[in-house]
């Protein structure tokens, strides 16, 4: 991963203002799809398998932590 530049540093410490972050926010436009494929279930949900993929670091507390140091994850 490469280091974080200046300017990405400087964008970071701006946004943290709420009325840059406001002024900002009220300009955006947001990417807006109008197609989003959909297949339809052969079978009831309840007989479905469903696997869930986050990078949200959720675990159980019997799980070993996460190594946070690692500046390349872990």
């Amino acid at each position: 991963m490469l280091k974080e530049s200046l300017i990405d540093k400087l964008w970071v410490a701006l946004f943290r203002i709420p009325v840059l972050k406001n002024y900002w926010a009220r300009s955006y436009e947001a990417v807006l799809f109008d197609h989003v494929p959909w297949t339809k279930l052969n079978k009831p949900l309840p007989e479905c398998k469903i696997a869930l993929f986050t990078t949200g670091g959720i675990h159980l507390k019997s799980d070993k932590a996460f190594n946070l140091i690692d500046p390349h994850g872990d």
